[in-house]
């Protein structure tokens, strides 16, 4: 029997759970440097993740250092921030940095981190107040850094400084821990992140070390507002943070912004790699703002008294590609030009969505053509042995992510309702690609189907239409066998509760019916969200999924995910 090397993403997933988490309370409370941590992350060959090949590095891409760094953070910001910030330096140093320090990185036995803040420039870190001077043959470097995470514990540091000579706003050095005047000053005792090695400022080397420059930086990077726990009170007004407009709007603000960020990079990544641009926006009024800052703060998300009647009508959405932007930025203005105001508010995923929705009536306004009369089919390999439901007593069944209807949730009815229990007469794999988009992301159905062929699973669930594509692709050969198919059932809705106002929704619901895949200024619109045209909502598909989607035990009886391990 040969055993596979766990993935990159499993090892992470190890070290996370059995490493990281333990001492995370522990750490945050010390304020420690979390070694240990450190000390797995080597070990596996984690700090080497983005070396290349010719150096003993794993050669992996910026996307799967997004995805370590995105899973430890689940655990401990202050792991994650020490990798962000080394994964950071590395790149750079793959690009520009002498052989020995790549070969160290590599091997494990090399931690780089940024030194790019100061005392004065602060978080306008792009532009620094650091001098850089000939001196004696070699390079002195002067400046105040602060803020500079593993301060004390890195091997090697981007250090950034005004350019000596050449135009820009900075030049960017690669300084050993072990250079001439360097100092550690302090040490970080603040709220959160108190297990990163911070400092308060750091001296520059003031030395004769010559270092090799690498680049010029002409980046300009934000920094974000400080933010305030929404349970806060105002004892003088005896009243909660929520109750303030300003400051709810303030916390939308961040909320905005970081679902966002959450929910874009993946595909920002890979449309990076194509070299395609990828255009990130995000809602631009005071409007989703605030309605972000109700929920995150508790209020009601569609209901404001105080909305003048010319405000825009604002629809929810989730994030689960970038073109999703792209596409209702071409809504609003189209619907704009119709003398209909309206906005937007992206979140990283439907829990944070329909939370808001859940205490209101709610009904379905309008559809999709290609979101009616689906269905999901369980698929085995051509020369299996599977030939019903039932043949998969004492296997394994491949499914997408938890939280997707058409390739877990309804498929696993149907496995219940052939007298079959999930987790005891079928060991059931999850492939939990995005969860948090209820499988609106194809990649756990493909996953599961990559896996089929690879002979780790005996079955895999997936929505019809993506068994169809995988074939088309070759991901599955043309005679895959489908070994059951479920009864038709209905996907997605625009959905409204009782408060919304009336005229605006029935403007909007005209206007999307109108709308025609003949029209060349709205069929790219159409053709991204994929469709030919919109139809009037209807519930009875969901009744009918919901019916047969058996809730999981992974679930309350309000849909509220319980399941420990499930991220979003």
């Amino acid at each position: 029997m040969t055993l596979q090397a766990p993935t990159i993403d499993e090892r992470v997933d190890a070290i996370a759970t059995e490493v990281i988490r333990p001492q995370a309370a522990d750490i945050d409370a010390s304020g420690a440097f979390l070694r240990a941590a450190l000390a797995s992350l080597r070990s596996e060959g984690l700090l080497g993740l983005i070396s290349a090949p010719e150096v003993s590095g794993l050669g992996a891409d910026a996307a799967a250092a997004a995805r370590v760094v995105e899973r430890v953070a689940r655990e401990c910001a202050s792991a994650a921030i020490v990798l962000c910030m080394h994964y950071a330096v590395t790149a750079v140093i793959e690009v520009h940095g002498p052989a020995q320090v790549r070969e160290r990185i590599a091997g494990g036995g090399h931690l780089s981190t940024l030194a790019f803040s100061e005392v004065g420039s602060r978080a306008r870190f792009w532009a620094p107040m650091g001098i850089a001077e000939e001196s004696g043959g070699g390079i002195a470097l002067t400046a105040r850094k602060s803020w500079l995470t593993s301060a004390a514990e890195a091997d090697s540091y981007a250090w950034s400084s005004r350019p000596m000579a050449a135009e820009g706003l900075s030049t960017l050095w690669l300084v050993p821990a072990t250079a001439t005047g360097l100092q550690v000053k302090d040490s970080f005792d603040g709220l959160g992140l108190r297990g990163n090695g911070s400092t308060r400022s750091r001296r520059g080397p003031g030395g004769r070390d010559a270092r090799r420059r690498w680049s010029r930086l002409r980046r300009d990077d934000g920094h974000g507002p400080p933010g305030l726990p929404p349970s806060a009170r105002l004892e003088h007004l005896d009243q909660s943070l929520a109750e303030q407009p300003l400051a709810r709007a303030n916390l939308g603000a961040m909320r905005v912004t970081a679902d966002a960020a959450r929910a874009l990079w993946t595909a920002a990544l890979d449309a990076a790699a194509e070299g395609s641009a990828a255009a990130v926006m995000a809602p631009t009024t005071e409007v989703p703002y605030d309605l972000t800052g109700r929920a995150v703060t508790g209020p009601p998300l569609f209901v404001n008294p105080m909305t003048p009647p010319d405000a825009p009508l604002v629809l929810g959405a989730v994030a689960y590609e970038p073109r999703v932007v792209t596409i209702w930025e071409g809504v609003k203005a189209w619907l704009g030009d119709r003398g209909l105001p309206f906005d937007y508010v992206l979140c990283s995923n439907y829990e944070r969505l329909v939370e808001s929705l859940l205490a209101e009536q709610v009904h379905a306004v309008a559809m999709r053509d290609t979101d009616c009369d689906l269905a999901s089919v369980v698929v085995a390999r051509p020369d299996s042995d599977v030939r019903a439901v039932a043949d998969l007593r004492g296997r394994t069944l491949a499914v997408g992510a938890l939280d997707s209807p058409q390739a877990t949730l309804i498929p696993l009815s149907l496995v219940r309702a052939s007298g079959l229990s999930p987790g005891i007469d079928v060991t059931v794999r999850h492939f939990d690609v995005l969860a948090g988009k209820h499988g609106d992301h194809v990649g756990g159905e493909r996953e599961a189907a990559l896996a089929l062929m690879r002979g780790e699973v005996d079955a895999a669930c997936m929505i019809e239409g993506n068994h169809d594509l995988f074939r088309a692709e070759g991901v599955l050969p043309p005679d895959s066998r489908v070994v059951a198919r479920t009864a038709a059932f209905d996907h997605c809705n625009f959905t409204v509760t009782d408060a919304a106002p009336r005229d605006k929704i029935e403007r909007f619901h005209g206007l999307l019916l109108s709308m025609s895949h003949d029209d060349p200024e709205v069929r790219p619109l159409l053709d991204l969200e994929g469709l030919r045209a919109w139809r009037p909502g209807r519930a009875r598909g969901q009744r009918r999924s919901s019916r047969r989607s058996t809730r999981p035990a992974s679930t309350t009886a309000a849909g509220a995910v319980t399941e420990t391990a499930y991220r979003y």
